[in-house]
């Protein structure tokens, strides 16, 4: 057994001292990996193949995406219109001014003679006083909502009226703002680059005056309205 023994170690000795000189020799045997140019045609043609995979990859993303981001928008458009006014508290969103219902309606046109002198009536309201020298010129009305534009010679106002559930944003970015009071009703007056509005609600109701005509004619005209 130690005889076995001494030959395996001096075996593994040898192997051990051999194996470098071994590699040394055999890598002699190789030559010099060569470099390889590739012409500018080719270079040119590759960079082509590249870039139209890396366009047909952006496409897939963006298609895989958008669908994500379309209903991502619907909803954020959803909030803004259902999240601004209610009956138990005023809550203006810097908006431009809408008014936005999220249901079907018609849309009717009338001509100068649908006014009948300084008053008007829609969906069983009644506008005592309109400012002398404004005409109706477009009307927009359901049973939930309705919305009449007035013009004279120079100015404009626009009356709106929607059921207290729906919903009323106005722009206030900028704009001076005020609390007054319409027929014993809390009432919101803003006034921003000569276009004033003034916004007020009743137990059913939600109502507002937009334009070009001073505070005392919007207040006249609210303080006028009939149910």
């Amino acid at each position: 057994m130690n005889d076995n023994s001494t030959l395996d170690r001096l075996l593994d000795s040898i192997i051990t001292e051999a194996a470098p000189i071994a590699a040394e020799n055999i890598g002699k045997d190789f030559s010099e990996p060569e470099t390889v140019k590739f012409s500018s045609e080719h270079e040119t043609a590759m960079r082509k193949i590249f870039r139209n995979e890396r366009n047909k990859l952006l496409i897939k993303i963006i298609l895989r995406h958008s669908k994500r981001v379309a209903v991502f928008l619907l909803a954020v458009i959803i909030v803004l219109s259902i999240t601004v006014f209610s009956v138990e508290a005023w809550r203006i969103k810097a908006l431009n001014f809408i008014i936005e219902m999220n249901k079907s309606h018609s849309q009717i046109n009338f001509g100068e003679n649908n006014a009948k002198g300084n008053s008007y009536a829609v969906n069983g309201i009644n506008l005592g006083y309109i400012p002398e020298g404004f005409m109706l010129e477009k009307k927009d009305a359901n049973n939930n909502m309705a919305s009449l534009v007035f013009k004279g010679e120079k100015y404009y106002f626009i009356f709106s009226m929607s059921d207290i559930a729906n919903t009323l944003a106005i722009d206030t970015e900028s704009a001076s703002i005020k609390k007054t009071n319409i027929n014993g009703q809390d009432a919101l007056f803003s006034s921003n680059n000569n276009v004033n509005i003034l916004v007020w609600h009743d137990e059913e109701l939600s109502f507002s005056l937009s334009g070009t005509i001073e505070e005392n004619e919007m207040v006249r005209i609210a303080e006028n309205i009939d149910k």
